[in-house]
Protein backbone atom coordinates (compact mmCIF):
# COMPACT_ATOMS: atom_id res chain seq x y z
CA UNK A 1 0.00 0.00 0.00
CA UNK A 2 2.88 2.44 0.74
CA UNK A 3 4.87 1.50 -2.53
CA UNK A 4 1.37 2.40 -4.38
CA UNK A 5 1.68 5.83 -2.31
CA UNK A 6 4.97 6.69 -3.61
CA UNK A 7 4.48 5.66 -6.76
CA UNK A 8 1.28 8.29 -7.11
CA UNK A 9 3.82 11.15 -5.27
CA UNK A 10 6.47 10.61 -8.28
CA UNK A 11 8.66 9.10 -5.60
CA UNK A 12 9.12 6.04 -7.23
CA UNK A 13 10.49 5.89 -11.14
CA UNK A 14 9.78 3.14 -13.14
CA UNK A 15 12.29 1.59 -16.20
CA UNK A 16 11.23 2.04 -19.42
CA UNK A 17 12.00 -0.29 -22.04
CA UNK A 18 10.94 -0.21 -25.38
CA UNK A 19 11.92 -2.37 -28.24
CA UNK A 20 12.12 -2.90 -32.31
CA UNK A 21 13.03 -6.04 -34.51
CA UNK A 22 13.38 -4.60 -38.22
CA UNK A 23 14.02 -7.26 -40.64
CA UNK A 24 17.07 -6.49 -43.35
CA UNK A 25 15.67 -7.24 -46.80
CA UNK A 26 17.50 -9.30 -49.08
CA UNK A 27 19.29 -7.81 -52.02
CA UNK A 28 20.41 -9.28 -55.24
CA UNK A 29 23.98 -9.69 -54.09
CA UNK A 30 22.28 -11.68 -50.97
CA UNK A 31 20.80 -14.17 -54.08
CA UNK A 32 23.76 -14.64 -56.44
CA UNK A 33 25.62 -15.59 -52.81
CA UNK A 34 23.17 -18.26 -52.06
CA UNK A 35 22.80 -19.43 -55.79
CA UNK A 36 27.01 -19.38 -55.56
CA UNK A 37 27.34 -21.03 -52.41
CA UNK A 38 24.90 -24.05 -53.52
CA UNK A 39 26.59 -24.25 -56.74
CA UNK A 40 30.04 -24.53 -54.88
CA UNK A 41 28.38 -27.60 -52.87
CA UNK A 42 27.01 -28.95 -55.76
CA UNK A 43 30.80 -28.98 -57.35
CA UNK A 44 32.02 -30.45 -54.17
CA UNK A 45 29.57 -33.06 -53.90
CA UNK A 46 30.35 -34.41 -57.55
CA UNK A 47 34.27 -33.85 -57.41
CA UNK A 48 34.61 -35.70 -54.10
CA UNK A 49 32.33 -38.70 -55.04
CA UNK A 50 34.24 -39.34 -57.91
CA UNK A 51 37.78 -39.18 -56.31
CA UNK A 52 37.03 -40.67 -52.67
CA UNK A 53 33.65 -42.60 -53.47
CA UNK A 54 31.87 -43.26 -50.47
CA UNK A 55 33.54 -41.34 -47.98
CA UNK A 56 33.12 -38.40 -50.56
CA UNK A 57 29.59 -38.21 -50.15
CA UNK A 58 29.65 -37.66 -46.45
CA UNK A 59 32.19 -34.46 -47.63
CA UNK A 60 29.37 -33.73 -49.89
CA UNK A 61 26.45 -33.40 -47.59
CA UNK A 62 28.83 -31.90 -45.43
CA UNK A 63 29.23 -29.05 -48.59
CA UNK A 64 25.53 -28.94 -48.88
CA UNK A 65 24.59 -28.01 -45.02
CA UNK A 66 27.96 -25.63 -44.99
CA UNK A 67 26.21 -23.79 -48.12
CA UNK A 68 22.46 -24.30 -46.32
CA UNK A 69 23.88 -22.85 -42.98
CA UNK A 70 26.07 -19.91 -44.37
CA UNK A 71 22.93 -18.73 -47.13
CA UNK A 72 20.30 -18.88 -43.44
CA UNK A 73 23.04 -16.70 -41.60
CA UNK A 74 22.43 -13.74 -44.36
CA UNK A 75 19.10 -13.36 -42.80
CA UNK A 76 20.05 -10.51 -40.49
CA UNK A 77 17.67 -9.03 -37.93
CA UNK A 78 18.39 -5.66 -36.43
CA UNK A 79 16.87 -5.10 -33.10
CA UNK A 80 16.92 -1.90 -31.28
CA UNK A 81 16.14 -1.66 -27.80
CA UNK A 82 15.89 1.41 -25.69
CA UNK A 83 16.30 1.46 -21.62
CA UNK A 84 16.01 4.85 -20.03
CA UNK A 85 17.54 6.34 -23.17
CA UNK A 86 20.41 3.80 -23.51
CA UNK A 87 20.37 3.05 -26.81
CA UNK A 88 21.74 -1.15 -27.96
CA UNK A 89 21.98 -2.18 -31.37
CA UNK A 90 21.98 -5.65 -32.01
CA UNK A 91 22.31 -7.90 -35.01
CA UNK A 92 21.04 -11.39 -34.92
CA UNK A 93 22.06 -13.68 -37.21
CA UNK A 94 19.95 -16.20 -39.19
CA UNK A 95 17.73 -16.11 -35.88
CA UNK A 96 20.69 -18.10 -33.93
CA UNK A 97 23.28 -15.77 -33.32
CA UNK A 98 23.45 -12.00 -31.48
CA UNK A 99 26.10 -10.08 -32.03
CA UNK A 100 26.67 -6.06 -30.14
CA UNK A 101 26.78 -3.33 -32.82
CA UNK A 102 26.86 -0.53 -30.38
CA UNK A 103 25.04 1.00 -27.30
CA UNK A 104 24.70 4.60 -26.42
CA UNK A 105 23.11 6.62 -24.41
CA UNK A 106 20.88 9.32 -25.89
CA UNK A 107 22.29 12.19 -23.95
CA UNK A 108 25.82 11.77 -26.29
CA UNK A 109 23.76 12.53 -29.01
CA UNK A 110 25.31 15.17 -31.33
CA UNK A 111 22.18 14.90 -33.79
CA UNK A 112 19.13 12.97 -34.53
CA UNK A 113 17.08 13.28 -37.27
CA UNK A 114 15.03 12.18 -39.96
CA UNK A 115 16.57 11.04 -43.50
CA UNK A 116 14.40 13.63 -45.62
CA UNK A 117 14.29 16.71 -47.78
CA UNK A 118 14.62 18.43 -44.39
CA UNK A 119 17.56 17.11 -43.13
CA UNK A 120 19.15 15.48 -46.47
CA UNK A 121 22.54 17.97 -46.30
CA UNK A 122 23.23 17.34 -42.94
CA UNK A 123 22.74 13.64 -43.88
CA UNK A 124 25.17 13.55 -46.65
CA UNK A 125 27.70 15.69 -45.01
CA UNK A 126 27.91 13.00 -42.23
CA UNK A 127 27.56 10.12 -44.56
CA UNK A 128 30.73 11.02 -46.31
CA UNK A 129 32.51 12.36 -43.22
CA UNK A 130 35.84 9.87 -43.72
CA UNK A 131 35.90 10.26 -39.63
CA UNK A 132 33.08 8.82 -38.87
CA UNK A 133 31.82 5.05 -38.50
CA UNK A 134 29.08 4.79 -40.39
CA UNK A 135 26.42 1.14 -38.85
CA UNK A 136 23.65 0.59 -40.88
CA UNK A 137 20.67 -1.21 -38.90
CA UNK A 138 17.93 -0.51 -41.51
CA UNK A 139 15.53 -2.54 -43.55
CA UNK A 140 17.19 -1.62 -46.92
CA UNK A 141 18.53 1.95 -48.11
CA UNK A 142 15.27 2.84 -49.00
CA UNK A 143 13.65 2.91 -45.79
CA UNK A 144 10.24 4.79 -45.12
CA UNK A 145 10.71 5.89 -41.08
CA UNK A 146 14.37 5.69 -41.46
CA UNK A 147 16.39 8.30 -39.02
CA UNK A 148 20.38 9.30 -38.55
CA UNK A 149 22.19 9.90 -35.37
CA UNK A 150 25.67 11.06 -34.27
CA UNK A 151 27.73 10.65 -31.59
CA UNK A 152 30.87 10.06 -29.97
CA UNK A 153 31.87 7.53 -28.43
CA UNK A 154 35.65 6.32 -26.93
CA UNK A 155 36.24 4.23 -29.78
CA UNK A 156 35.34 7.79 -32.04
CA UNK A 157 32.75 9.12 -33.73
CA UNK A 158 29.57 6.99 -35.71
CA UNK A 159 26.92 7.64 -38.06
CA UNK A 160 23.69 5.18 -37.03
CA UNK A 161 21.09 4.36 -39.56
CA UNK A 162 17.94 2.78 -37.74
CA UNK A 163 14.39 2.64 -38.10
CA UNK A 164 13.29 3.89 -34.59
CA UNK A 165 9.32 4.33 -33.42
CA UNK A 166 7.49 7.26 -32.16
CA UNK A 167 8.14 6.11 -28.69
CA UNK A 168 11.63 5.49 -29.02
CA UNK A 169 11.88 8.75 -30.06
CA UNK A 170 10.13 10.55 -27.69
CA UNK A 171 12.49 8.64 -25.08
CA UNK A 172 15.05 9.97 -26.48
CA UNK A 173 13.93 13.61 -26.73
CA UNK A 174 13.31 13.15 -22.65
CA UNK A 175 17.11 12.96 -22.14
CA UNK A 176 18.28 15.29 -24.71
CA UNK A 177 15.62 17.09 -26.31
CA UNK A 178 17.69 20.18 -28.22
CA UNK A 179 18.81 17.52 -30.90
CA UNK A 180 16.25 15.41 -31.65
CA UNK A 181 14.31 16.51 -35.01
CA UNK A 182 11.34 14.87 -35.98
CA UNK A 183 10.56 17.04 -38.96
Amino acid sequence: MRLAALYLEGWIALDTFLEKIVAKKKTALDYVITVLLFTAALLVFLVATVFLAGFGIAIGFGAFYGAWYLSVMRNIEYEYSVTNGDLNVDAIYGQRKRKRLLSVHSKNFELFAPINKNHEQEYLRNKTNKNLTVVDARSSESAENAFFCVFNKEKGRFLLLFEPDQRMIDNFKSFNPRVIKEV
